[in-house]
């Protein structure tokens, strides 16, 4: 059967290059201007560079009408930008003063048209790429556009202006100066975890970043769990397809494209109501640290008479959506234990978010039209319940034994539990070092019964993506067996599309079966490519997580335990942490750094290399002169 549609319009190459030059001149113009402390040469550089920018700009505009014969199709396609080309230079002959102003809005609008022409190029090349024949480099234009946007990232937050007062020091160090290269260190590893969805934090978000520095932060994080969801989800939608777990539906290419615009859609929907539901929270109780974030200037110069609060809605509900982890408190949510919200905004966002586009699909497919799920997302749902379960049960047990009997058990007795709690051995804690009345409160075991049943529900849910904790998580406040407990959780992850880490829970599915149900003869050879995939993603992730231990252990002071939970941690793209990140040398930060960025980028990679030279049922397209073409 045929599949049949028109030909897309592309813009042409040569408008292509004179666009992205004007983006990236566009780019240096603004750093030059807001970046830096103060502006560099703002009459002898920053504006020519603005005119050069703009000039770029409406040449790429005019490129696209050549040939004259291909200009219909482009004006349809292009036509805001030709409407605000018009009004910008008629506003501009009425009010001349306003030509700076037009500049540097003309500016942003020729960036931000740039990063989304080259969104949909992508999109559009993903969707048709997956449906017929994945390219031979498309793992490597993942990793690439992933190592920019790192990059780019951390350039942002190296800026002065990403900052409040402070920079970042040696330690030891008594006054606060600027180190570019220790400046440069954490503003990468804070890129990194932005973008690749892990809570992993060196500095203190809302006290050392300014209202500009962390709104960087939230836009790496958006565009980084939006391109997890659509690449993992579109992967997911394929593996899934290619095993026999899918649900059957009659074109693969248009049901493909719909689920990805559902997801979007579903992403914008679940944030604006977390954010919503958060709105009131930051007024019950204001952890010190961060009411001194709210009052600083509003970002947006007083438009919005509770900006800040605004601000930390929308940013904790982004980061929850997207399971990234990074809060602006300094104690993470602990100060907001007890806030209804937590549990009825943050928690519901993050498993949402984990369980991943091709499922929130086929839910919303099943309520609306009563369509049969797929086996994918049917054990995809099941697992994510029945790991909450277990999870927040087994951690409530374990939390709620005296704590004496788990963490410092007699010698006499190993591997038992005692009747009467024993005295703590006399050793030195290294990361928790808060002793205090509040640290003792902030810990699970201290908590009542209520509250620790649902801080126990919490962190089985952060703990499988979610990277935000409301309790404490030091080796002085966990005992083994409950870290043992989340590394596990850490490990499973969350849904094949979903914006968690892990192995995901359908390819530790796939493992399950082939333990349980000999391979047979009459199996499918798709079936048993998604199983050797599935056995080259849990070899990858062990071998990681034994490298990242090794390195943490040869350069860090570190436990084996606390080093062995930070590396899952890091490699699932988890974010929770005992309290050894922040102490880290720098080397043990580029370690996590290398970790975080492998754990995200590898398992996806080896999906595309799966797919690549699989070919599916050839498209057809209409060119120009209405002929019917195979579309290559």
């Amino acid at each position: 059967m045929l599949n049949i549609r028109p030909a897309p319009v592309r813009t042409p190459l040569r408008s292509q290059w004179t666009w992205a030059t004007s983006a990236v001149v566009a780019g240096v113009a603004l750093i030059l201007n807001y970046g830096l402390a103060e502006p560099v040469g703002a009459e002898t550089v920053i504006r020519p560079l603005l005119v050069i920018s703009v000039v770029l700009f409406v040449l790429s505009r005019i490129l696209l009408l050549l040939p004259p014969a291909g200009m219909g199709p482009q004006l349809r396609r292009r036509w805001p930008d030709y409407v605000l080309l018009l009004s910008a230079f008629f506003w501009w002959q009425i009010d001349s003063e306003r030509g700076p102003e037009l500049l540097r809005l003309a500016a942003v609008y020729c960036i931000v048209t740039a990063l989304l022409g080259i969104g949909r190029a992508g999109f559009d090349s993903m969707i048709d790429g997956l449906t017929r024949c994945t390219p031979a480099g498309a793992a490597w234009r993942f990793v690439l556009a992933v190592v920019v946007l790192v990059l780019l990232g951390g350039v942002m937050l190296t800026l002065p202006f990403s900052w409040q007062g402070a920079y970042p020091v040696e330690p030891g160090q008594p006054l606060a100066r600027y180190n570019l290269a220790v400046h440069a260190r954490d503003a990468l590893f804070t890129a990194t975890a932005a973008v690749t969805g892990t809570g992993l934090s060196v500095l203190d978000i809302g006290g050392q970043f300014s209202r500009a520095g962390q709104l960087v932060i939230l836009i790496l994080m958006q565009i980084g769990g939006l391109g997890v969801l659509i690449m993992a989800g579109a992967l997911g939608w394929r593996l899934r397809r290619m095993i026999g777990w899918g649900p059957e539906v009659a074109d693969d290419s248009r049901s493909l494209r719909r689920m990805v615009v559902f997801t979007c859609l579903a992403m914008v929907l679940f944030q604006t109501a977390a954010a919503v539901g958060l709105y009131g929270m930051w007024d019950s109780q204001i952890d010190p640290n961060f009411a001194r974030a709210l009052e600083r200037p509003a970002l947006f110069g007083g438009l919005f008479r509770d900006e800040a609060r605004l601000f930390a809605s929308v940013f904790h509900g982004i980061s929850a959506f997207c399971n990234v982890g990074l809060v602006l408190p300094r104690d993470g949510m602990m100060m907001y234990r007890q806030a209804p919200a937590v549990y009825g905004c943050i928690l519901p966002a993050m498993i949402l978010g984990s369980l991943g586009g091709p499922v929130l699909y086929d839910l919303a497919a099943r309520v609306l039209r009563r369509r049969r799920m797929g086996r994918d997302s049917t054990l995809t749902l099941a697992a994510t319940g029945l790991l909450l379960v277990l999870g927040a049960g087994a951690l409530f047990i374990v939390e709620s034994t005296p704590a004496a009997q788990l963490r410092y058990p007699r010698a006499d007795t190993p591997g038992r539990l005692m009747t009467q709690p024993t005295q703590p051995v006399e050793k030195p804690i290294i990361f928790s070092g808060a002793d205090s009345e509040l640290a003792a409160r902030q810990r699970i075991r201290s908590l009542p019964p209520a509250e620790r049943l649902g801080a126990s529900l919490f962190q089985a849910a952060a703990a499988r993506g979610g990277g935000m904790n409301t309790v404490r998580q030091d080796e002085a406040s966990l005992s083994p067996a409950s870290r043992w407990l989340m590394s596990g959780l850490m490990l499973v992850g969350g849904g094949i599309g979903g914006t968690g880490g892990g192995l995901r829970i359908t390819l530790v599915c796939l493992l399950l079966t082939s333990w349980l149900r000999p391979r047979k003869e009459n199996d499918s050879p798709n079936r048993a490519a998604g199983l050797a995939m599935a056995t080259e993603i849990a070899a990858i992730f062990v071998g990681l997580i034994f490298l990242t231990t090794f390195g943490l252990l040869y350069r860090e002071a570190g436990s084996v335990e606390a080093c062995l939970f930070e590396a899952v941690s890091a490699c699932c793209n988890a974010g929770l942490s005992v309290g050894l990140t922040p102490q880290l040398s720098t080397q043990g930060r580029i370690i996590i750094i290398l970790a975080m960025f492998l754990g995200r980028v590898l398992p996806l990679c080896l999906l595309l290399r799966t797919f690549h030279a699989e070919p599916n049922p050839v498209l057809m397209r209409i060119d120009s002169s209405g002929t019917l073409q195979a579309d290559r």
